[in-house]
């Protein structure tokens, strides 16, 4: 397992990307978490290479924090035999869920490690995103090359509802910030409550109700 030390919120630091942790293509599973105040988030893929098709089986194997996983997808560093993955049909079904060949949700941006996005998947509709314990097995057509002993290809994911309504996060493999090395996740974001936005509000039109009678009353005694 590839567990990641809590980030701290002041952001990433660029990083380079070792080629030792890369997603196996032989179809050993390789599990990538977030962790945060000793709470963690996971996921696993398994991946199989025939010919020019990869299989993927991705599950959320949850944690100790809960949250869906809307999609995910597979990049590269460094240099690639493959340019991209496609999903073959661009849409499948499997285990009750929809998936659409797609680059979704940030994704196709894989964090400070680098690299280069070579296709995704994503959930057809919100009820399709999976839960903790769910999987879903896709196909990809592989264009180029890519042989069972590529040692860059890497795996992420988006997480969402992490820590509250809105939270979100993405995990990478292949940066070297975490122990073992070998996963990094974005710091979560948490979209603020509307009880929370209104007090918020409250606080400020007080706030500003009280600097005009302050004026007011120096405004008089000068």
């Amino acid at each position: 397992m590839k567990l990641v030390r809590a980030l701290g919120v002041l952001g990433l630091s660029a990083v380079a990307a070792p080629a030792a942790n890369a997603v196996p293509l032989n179809g050993t599973p390789s599990e990538i978490c977030l962790v945060v105040g000793g709470l963690t988030s996971c996921a696993s893929v398994t991946v199989s290479i025939s010919g020019s098709v990869l299989t993927a089986t991705v599950t959320n194997t949850g944690g100790d924090l809960t949250y869906l996983m809307p999609s995910f997808g597979f990049f590269y560093t460094g240099t690639s035999t493959a340019t991209a993955l496609t999903m073959n049909p661009l849409s499948q079904l499997s285990n009750g869920k929809t998936w659409e060949n797609a680059i979704c949700q940030g994704l196709d941006s894989p964090g400070p490690t680098g690299g280069t996005f070579l296709g995704g998947a994503c959930a057809d509709t919100p009820g399709d995103k999976l839960a903790t314990g769910e999987s879903v097995t896709l196909t990809f057509d592989i264009s180029g090359t890519l042989s069972e002993d590529a040692d860059n290809i890497f795996f992420a994911f988006r997480g969402q509802a992490w820590a509250g309504e809105g939270g979100s996060f993405k995990c990478y493999e292949g940066a070297d910030n975490s122990e073992p090395s070998g996963a990094l996740c974005e710091p979560p974001t948490v979209v603020p409550e509307p009880a929370t936005m209104a007090l918020l509000a409250t606080g400020l039109v007080g706030l500003g109700g009280a600097t005009a009678i302050r004026r007011r009353r120096e405004k008089k005694n000068s």
